[in-house]
């Protein structure tokens, strides 16, 4: 019965169970859940160039956080270098610095 429950318990650790969400306003510090940060934008065609930790899958929706707070969504892109992605800018004018992260990890303003 105790070989279960920690087998259970080391499945669920490593099977990619979702992070706690993190409250956006504590800084960039607190947001361990964060999956990159934008390193430069084409506002004019609408792109961003986000550098990951981890790559996020192609057609991914992403919130874009800015000084604490939600401040747009980007879609990444099949165009990826290393650790750099495009993102398609679906929302809000993000910055070079702002923090991208998975939908399902910030808050939904």
């Amino acid at each position: 019965m105790r070989r279960t429950a920690v087998l259970a318990a080391a499945l669920m650790a490593a099977g990619g169970c979702q992070h706690p969400a993190a409250d956006p306003a504590d800084g960039p510090d607190a947001m361990a859940w964060a999956q990159g940060r934008i390193r430069s934008v084409d506002a004019r065609r609408g792109f961003a160039i986000v550098e990951c930790d981890l790559l996020p899958a192609a057609g991914r929706r992403m919130r874009v956080i800015a000084d604490g707070r939600a401040a747009g969504w980007v879609r990444i892109t099949e165009r990826r270098r290393g650790a750099w992605v495009a993102a398609e800018i679906e929302e809000g004018e993000p910055r070079v610095g702002d923090w991208v992260v998975g939908a399902g990890f910030a808050a939904e303003d």
